[in-house]
């Protein structure tokens, strides 16, 4: 891989991180901006918070809390939801940690398509895997 302009490395939190304090998250990936269109050839991003994990277990589509996890977070824009489509699974949601870093606290993982951004979305929640991570990143240097 190629460290450039669009493509750059970007830093893991901490397992002590918690979402409550952070600010300015973005997620950015290159899917259709239409449901079922074609993908962007431009990268986009979106500006999203961190929203409490009850807005996503409330949307029936995501199957409740039965379904929704401590492996996941809750994120999109209160009133107006912006979220990614088809195409940007996958992609990072980073997020400015209190040390003042651009972080990697989510990976975009299920929403509702996106011609209905009605809901949040759900992504991956990179703290709960950081120790696997960590261990494949090591295996890696070896």
């Amino acid at each position: 891989m190629r460290f450039g302009e669009r493509v750059r490395p970007i830093c893991l939190p901490s397992t002590t991180d918690t979402l409550d304090a952070l600010q300015s998250c973005t997620v950015a990936g290159s899917g259709p901006l239409v449901f079922l269109g074609e993908p962007t050839t431009v990268p986009r991003e979106a500006f999203l918070r961190i929203l409490p994990d009850y807005l996503c277990e409330s949307v029936p589509e995501y199957g409740g809390s039965e379904m929704y996890s401590s492996s996941m977070l809750c994120a999109g824009q209160v009133g107006s939801f912006v979220n990614p489509c088809r195409g940007d699974s996958g992609s990072p949601l980073a997020c400015m940690s209190p040390t003042g870093r651009r972080t990697l606290y989510g990976v975009v993982s299920f929403g509702l398509p996106c011609i209905n951004a009605t809901a949040p979305d759900g992504y991956t929640r990179i703290t709960k895997f950081l120790p696997w991570l960590l261990e494949m990143i090591s295996n890696l240097q070896n």
